[in-house]
């Protein structure tokens, strides 16, 4: 390992000790000699949260937390659109419903001039009856 590429390319194995004895020697040696890749060292531990080759507790609350939120996260967006959901169809079945009653009172109302336009007709029939009676009297009286 004698530049930084391979250091960074073997940073993770050294951290989890996964390395050999001979190149983890190699590794310890190059990070002596080299500012950058300490610091890149330095960048990697705070980023696992490893300390002495063990994870940091704080690490393992840090990413249950951030675990549980994404959970919530989820069930409220899936809550969200379950309600949503929920929502049109309520709706939807709320105007169809309406929609019904109103066509069905209105068909009412139709039926019902129907029934009165018929009925005028029969008074109007009946009265002509009458009047050709009334009509075929006066004749008969001339």
């Amino acid at each position: 390992m004698k530049n930084c590429k391979n250091f960074q390319d073997n940073i993770i194995l050294y951290v989890e000790n996964k390395l050999s004895i001979e190149e983890i020697e190699e590794m310890e040696k190059h990070i002596e000699r080299c500012e950058k890749c300490n610091s890149y060292l330095e960048y990697v531990n705070q980023l696992l949260c490893f300390k002495d080759g063990n994870i940091d507790q704080n690490y393992w609350d840090f990413l249950t937390e951030k675990i549980l939120k994404k959970i919530e996260e989820y069930k409220e967006i899936h809550f969200l659109r379950i309600f949503k959901i929920k929502k049109f169809a309520l709706s939807f079945m709320i105007i169809f419903i309406l929609t019904t009653l109103f066509l069905n009172i209105f068909q009412n109302q139709i039926n019902l001039i129907r029934h009165l336009h018929l009925f005028k007709d029969y008074h109007i029939i009946k009265n002509l009856d009458t009047l050709k009676e009334i009509i075929a009297l006066e004749e008969d009286y001339e």
